[in-house]
């Protein structure tokens, strides 16, 4: 019976490497779950905004609309003539559109944010613009953020595949390592 006390360290070095694969992996993991949390932050102010889109399309049919109203009476009262009150009629449809156009807009954002939390998601030819969740989380501005630089540093300090390529690195360096332990000598019992 053989018993091997030093075989040129590769059970070391593979054991490196085995820490080193497990760090890759959580490494990788926490890659995923940013990603994940940056698409539902993207959604979440999608939705946001569509609504705000929304908001002000009402208001500009609102506006196109009366302006179409006292167009037909200025032109009744020959005021204006048929191409002005045309003029107006064509903005009124246009901006009814647009306010459909954003209702689309923001029903496929909703899509977007439900499909990614796992909720039932609506129809777009459905009535319905509201969310089943309430969206607490305001616009804002921040008048005090530092300049570009410093978030490239950040970036590249936090980089996930720049972490895992060190990983890796340090993977090849072991398997160098267990490769040059064929030459070196085995002490056995």
């Amino acid at each position: 019976i053989v018993w091997p006390l030093f075989t040129g360290g590769k059970r070391i070095f593979a054991n490196r490497i085995g820490k080193s694969l497990v760090n890759s992996a959580s490494l990788q993991r926490e890659m995923t779950l940013d990603l994940q949390t940056v698409r539902l932050v993207e959604r979440y102010y999608a939705v946001k905004l569509t609504a705000q889109n929304i908001d002000a399309n009402q208001k500009a049919a609102q506006a196109n609309g009366a302006l179409y109203k006292n167009a037909l009476k200025l032109m009744e009262n020959g005021v204006i003539n048929k191409a002005q009150m045309l003029v107006a009629k064509m903005a009124y449809e246009e901006s009814a559109l647009n306010l459909q156009s954003s209702i689309r807009g923001h029903k496929t954002a909703m899509n977007a944010l439900l499909s990614i939390i796992g909720m039932d998601t609506i129809s777009v030819s459905d009535s319905c613009t509201t969310l089943p969740i309430t969206l607490s989380s305001p616009f804002f501005i921040c008048n005090d953020m530092p300049d570009a630089e410093h978030f490239v540093a950040m970036a590249l300090e936090n980089n996930h595949q720049t972490k895992i390529m060190e990983q890796q690195i340090l993977m090849a360096k072991e398997n160098k390592k267990i490769a040059k332990s064929g030459y070196l000598p085995d002490i056995s019992l």
